[in-house]
């Protein structure tokens, strides 16, 4: 962490930008070994945050989900 805080502002945000690039290009491999029934609560959670407008995306939907379990725990 000492050397990263060593980095220049323009180097962090470099890195910064190529682990978002990495993420978006790896996501499916992360979430591939997800089990049918956790896959299927989450696409019900997520059709009905859709039909109450509350979201737009599936990772909207992520978002709301951990604010929601912030701000109620």
């Amino acid at each position: 962490m000492t050397e990263y805080n060593k980095l220049s502002d323009k180097r962090k945000q470099a890195i910064a930008k190529n682990s978002q690039d990495w993420l978006k290009k790896n996501r499916v491999g992360l979430v591939s070994n997800v089990k049918p029934e956790t896959r299927a609560l989450f696409d019900s959670i997520h059709e009905k945050l859709l039909s109450e407008n509350k979201v737009s995306s599936r990772e909207d939907t992520v978002n709301y989900l951990c604010n929601f379990f912030l701000q109620n725990t």
